[in-house]
């Protein structure tokens, strides 16, 4: 029984990651319809560049401050140079952008910091505390306490501020928005930032566990792929429920599937994303004809 729990709580921790970018998959795809294949990336360019303040002297803090801001400004500029003028392109044509993205990114990370691995040293110490015969170490207490405060952060800028709100508006009715004199191109780019950020967050504040390399967070951004599918891509809540679920699962798959282990653990979240759109393209946790924002 103790192993189990243990590999729950261990799972649930790492499926608050990939609520992370499921979320912020979300976010993009509520906005503008787009789903974001270089998301990933963009966490994984955050935990780099707050790995380089480290080394510059920044404290962890002041980082993983900066490279959130760093990141929603990237997010941004990416959404007006990029996205904009293929808004209203076609899927494939998209599609082929996002994935150019990625591509770039990652040869931006190979090019600038090399394709080694390297460690970012957390704050949080090297202490374990054992609750109910279940060990939680200060890393993963801090992980869940930061990326708990991002999700808040996120849910009460969308129903608690003008912008925010602005950008439910655009989500649900973008031409009636613009109608109203809603900045519908400024509000996408918000939405880009505000993703963009989401992932500076998980991607750094998981970084001193995953260790920082080029593909990182592709498997994570697979996982958070199948997490919005499992909670449906117009719901914010669902996005992270189903990082939740997903997280657990894989580790359970992992621990206690024959013949499954770490390696082909994977398979689960893709299982899951084809179960998951073959009975229901909104998610489980969307109801169907309705938007989420």
């Amino acid at each position: 029984m103790n192993t189990l729990m243990q590999t729950v709580v261990t799972g649930a921790v790492s499926g608050l990651v990939i609520g992370g970018l499921a979320l912020a998959l979300a976010v993009v795809y509520q906005g503008s319809g787009i789903l974001n294949f270089a998301q990933g990336q963009f966490a994984t360019v955050s935990a780099y560049l707050s790995w380089q303040l480290t080394t510059w002297g920044l404290p962890f803090w002041g980082a993983l401050v900066v490279s959130t801001v760093v990141s929603f400004l990237l997010g941004f500029a990416v959404q007006q140079i990029f996205i904009r003028p293929v808004q209203r392109a076609d899927e494939l044509s998209i599609l082929i952008v996002t994935v150019s993205l990625l591509l770039i990114a990652d040869s931006l990370i190979g090019s600038i910091w090399g394709f080694l691995p390297k460690s970012l040293a957390g704050p949080f110490g090297e202490a374990a505390y054992t609750i109910a015969d279940v060990v939680f170490t200060a890393q993963m207490l801090a992980q869940v306490v930061l990326l708990v405060i991002a999700i808040a952060a996120v849910t009460i800028l969308f129903r608690k501020t003008s912008i925010g709100l602005r950008m439910r508006a655009a989500a649900a009715a973008p031409e009636s928005s613009q109608l109203s004199g809603i900045n519908l191109a400024a509000t996408l780019a918000i939405g880009w930032g505000v993703a963009a950020a989401i992932g500076a967050v998980a991607g750094t504040v998981s970084a001193p566990v995953t260790g920082l390399s080029p593909d990182v967070n592709s498997s994570t951004l697979l996982l958070g792929f199948a997490a919005a599918a499992l909670g449906g891509f117009h719901s914010r809540a669902g996005a992270v429920a189903g990082g939740l679920i997903v997280g657990i699962g894989t580790a359970l798959a992992g621990a206690y599937l024959p013949g499954v282990g770490d390696d082909l653990r994977l398979m689960i979240p893709l299982l899951l994303i084809v179960l998951t759109l073959s009975v229901t393209r909104e998610g489980v946790f969307t109801r169907r004809g309705t938007v989420r924002v």
